[in-house]
């Protein structure tokens, strides 16, 4: 399951202000709805971005759900009366937790190898592309293209989307992450149906 935060390590707070600690067990003895009531958290991990774009404050975490659970009838959103945090991991953390669980159930809309190329059609689709040269893109409304790998590039169709470029670099023969943005589709800065890759930490376009 995962979970994400916006604020500071004293500020793990959802958006009803429930505040969390790493470790600990919390319980909801009320009726528990996926609307409304509970502790919410997402099965598949890229999902939580539908929620909570992944911007440099936003914090992300790894959590066990447990106890009385309802399920959102439009993605793997659920609700529990019973919630742990486990661990923060991050927005490759998310990534990451998205291609083992792609790699589980053989489909999805991820490209794991070079030059592989991954895209989502639907509203809040969600692309990753893990490996070299890797392109994610996205087409509908308020989805999102994230690209992990060296050279890697990310497109979005419509304005409000987001995009996530890793940018890498070689030391003594090894490939390390220099950096890693995200970066809104506003129209001006990010334009709409134009390829990014991240180059000395910034957006810059990229000729198809």
């Amino acid at each position: 399951m995962m979970l994400t935060f916006k604020g500071t390590d004293k500020e793990m707070k959802c958006r009803g202000g429930f505040q969390y600690e790493i470790g600990k067990t919390y319980t909801d003895d009320g009726a528990i709805r996926c609307e409304d009531k509970g502790f919410h958290s997402c099965e598949v991990p890229m999902d939580v971005w539908s929620y909570f774009a992944p911007t440099d404050r936003r914090r992300f975490f790894s959590c066990e759900a447990d106890g009385e659970i309802d399920r959102s009838n439009e993605d793997s959103k659920i609700a529990s009366s019973e919630l742990t945090l486990k661990a923060e991991i991050g927005i490759l953390g998310i990534i990451k937790a998205q291609i083992e669980y792609i790699k589980k159930l053989a489909k999805g809309n991820i490209a794991l190898g070079d030059s592989g190329h991954a895209a989502a059609q639907g509203y809040r689709g969600h692309a990753a592309a893990q490996g070299y040269r890797g392109h994610a893109e996205v087409h509908g409304e308020h989805s999102i293209a994230a690209s992990f790998g060296i050279d890697g590039t990310a497109m979005a169709e419509k304005v409000g989307s987001w995009l996530t470029v890793y940018e890498w670099e070689e030391i003594d023969g090894e490939w390390d992450i220099k950096d890693g943005k995200c970066a809104l589709v506003d129209g001006k800065k990010v334009k709409p149906n134009v390829r990014y890759k991240l180059k000395n930490g910034e957006f810059v376009e990229v000729e198809e």
